[in-house]
């Protein structure tokens, strides 16, 4: 037998299996507070997806987009933004909501057919969800155009799934945000 190849596989890691740490921890690891609040959202988020899953299937809530897998990299997107920010989802980035203040009873709402749900709690100047796939990131490039014309010091925060990374939208999004910088 002749070996052809072999792969390694780069990771790296900040706790042991036993939750020791392997080295120094990234700064912050040194705000446990903070990262509690954060875990605690992700749960929060699991849980809502969860009720919400079982009312549309019980068909008590009408079309709902699971988020179930996404929650960490959503509560990531909510907490790395600033106040000022604004977001533009698609639709199912719950957790990057809850986090800057959107209320549960607002999701429901917008998907049990109510459209006072995208009148939404938490900063107003933030998007509604874009059901049409990679409508959104068209959005947050004109969103962007209207910062740097006012020379504001904000970000414009979008989002996209890999379907929507073949759609149209998407590519006049970037072609615009290349175009104008």
């Amino acid at each position: 037998m002749k070996t052809v190849a072999s792969f390694d596989i780069k990771y790296q890691r900040f706790l042991e299996a036993d939750g020791t740490p392997t080295g120094p921890l990234p700064s912050l690891a040194k705000r446990p507070d903070e990262l509690v609040e954060l875990y605690k959202l992700m749960v929060l988020t699991r849980t809502f997806d969860t009720k919400a899953v079982a009312l549309q299937r019980t068909g008590k809530l009408g079309t709902y987009a699971s988020c179930l897998g996404h929650e960490a990299a959503h509560i990531g997107i909510g907490s790395a933004m600033a106040e000022d920010d604004v977001f533009c989802p698609m639709y199912r980035e719950y957790g990057a909501q809850f986090y800057r203040g959107v209320k549960m009873e607002d999701v429901l709402l917008y998907w049990g057919g109510d459209e006072r749900g995208n009148d939404f709690a938490g900063p107003k100047k933030d998007f509604a969800w874009s059901v049409p796939i990679a409508t959104q990131n068209m959005h947050a490039a004109g969103v962007a155009m209207a910062m740097k014309i006012r020379n504001e010091q904000r970000a414009a925060v979008t989002v996209i799934g890999d379907g929507g990374s073949s759609k149209g939208d998407f590519y006049e999004a970037m072609n615009a945000a290349g175009a104008f910088d």
